[in-house]
């Protein structure tokens, strides 16, 4: 699922949890509609059950009207974690105009979600599974239950975990991932997720495939 679950999400701090455990590490976690981590495989379209990939290796984003830990909490995960893949590019944009990723926070009340990433109303959508996109989507953190962004780590994490989906990474069953689900365990990515974004973004060759 593209979404962290509210009744599972555990804190570095020491809350115990269930967790979504299935597969092996070294299973594909790219795609979209596209199983992995333990979690069914979802469309690419406008639910909180998204699952979608990047127009291209590119990502434009805008924080739209954040808090300012969470401004903070999406830099890092956009500049520490993903900007550095050799072969896709994370550039924060001034304004909302022609990018790739909105991100959001507000009191959105979804039952049993602390936040998502789906395609924007009205988003322009192209490619095929799994590499079916859509321009722009939109990055939302539920301030509803505040205690999940109460550490650095949990913003750190939450953020690296949506701005994985927002690329395509799908859940890992590899517990060092942010990907892994429903646990604030990492803040950063893996080898394995590395290589499927190269894998995936490389073939562009730093043309957009996108409009």
């Amino acid at each position: 699922m593209g979404r962290i679950e509210r009744r599972r999400l555990a804190a570095v701090a020491g809350l115990t949890s269930a967790v979504l455990l299935a597969g092996v590490a070294a299973a594909a976690n790219f795609g979209s509609n596209t199983a992995s981590g333990g979690t069914p495989a979802h469309a690419c379209d406008t639910t909180i059950y998204s699952q979608c990939v990047a127009p291209d290796y590119r990502q434009l984003w805008y924080p739209d009207d954040l808090t300012d830990d969470l401004v903070a909490a999406t830099r890092y995960a956009a500049a520490s974690v993903y900007d550095p893949v050799a072969d896709i590019a994370v550039v924060e944009q001034a304004n909302a105009r022609n990018v790739d990723l909105i991100v959001q926070d507000a009191e959105f009340n979804v039952a049993g979600a602390w936040a998502w990433t789906f395609c924007a109303p009205g988003a322009v959508y192209g490619g095929s599974d799994p590499a079916r996109w859509c321009r722009p989507q939109l990055l939302r953190y539920d301030l509803s239950d505040g205690y999940a962004f109460n550490t650095l780590s949990e913003r750190r994490y939450v953020a690296c975990h949506e701005f994985g989906h927002s690329f395509g990474l799908r859940h890992s069953s590899n517990r060092s991932s942010c990907l892994f689900p429903n646990e604030a365990v990492s803040t950063v990515i893996v080898s394995h997720d590395v290589n499927e974004l190269n894998a995936h973004y490389e073939p562009f060759g730093g043309q957009s495939v996108g409009p």
